[in-house]
């Protein structure tokens, strides 16, 4: 397979919804998009970046109400930090609901969640009927890719598409934020 790098959202939608993996840029660093329901796509994943089972993957979806059928309960500390730094840097630890695959997550309660602050994966989930999984484009322990050229060094021709959103404009991972009875914790 030919990598190809790109602003084509309706061949990363194929691509995902055919349960590839596809390269997304968001401002932190650029992700590794996969279907986070289907279990096939997730385990890919896991496979491509060489990642734990063990380690959970995070959640990216288009709004707040995208994200209700995937948590059991979405506390109000925890949509008040939403509303005011979504889409952002901001990761949200939420109790994970039973339509999320326990392989998403490493068979933990919660799961992580946010809406990302780029225009190109932020339509892209606007587009596909599904919540993506979008760890960090890196192999396991490696350098987190910044740019669509980093994605392709470390993955070769094993993705068949990159979004090119350009640098990322942080560079680093994004917050987490957890919550033990509805106080939040860092």
């Amino acid at each position: 397979m030919k990598t190809t790098i790109g602003k084509n959202l309706s061949k990363a939608k194929e691509i995902l919804e055919n349960n590839g993996i596809v390269g997304v840029p968001t401002e932190t660093v650029y992700g590794l998009a996969a279907n986070a329901l289907n279990q096939k796509a997730i385990s890919n994943l896991f496979s491509l970046k060489k990642r734990p089972l063990s380690n959970p993957l995070s959640l990216q979806v288009a709004s707040i109400d995208k994200c209700m059928p995937l948590v059991e309960s979405f506390p109000e500390n925890a949509l008040l930090l939403a509303k005011k730094f979504w889409p952002g840097a901001l990761t949200l630890l939420l109790p994970k609901s039973n339509l999320v695959p326990s392989i998403v997550n490493a068979n933990k309660k919660e799961i992580g969640i946010r809406i990302p602050d780029s225009e190109l994966t932020l339509k892209l989930l606007q587009e596909v009927s599904f919540p993506l999984a979008v760890p960090s484009a890196n192999i396991y322990g490696k350098i987190s890719a910044t740019n669509p050229e980093n994605v392709m060094h470390q993955f070769g021709d094993k993705i068949e598409y990159i979004l090119d959103g350009g640098k990322s404009l942080k560079g680093i991972e994004s917050t987490i934020i957890g919550f033990s009875d509805h106080q939040a914790i860092v």
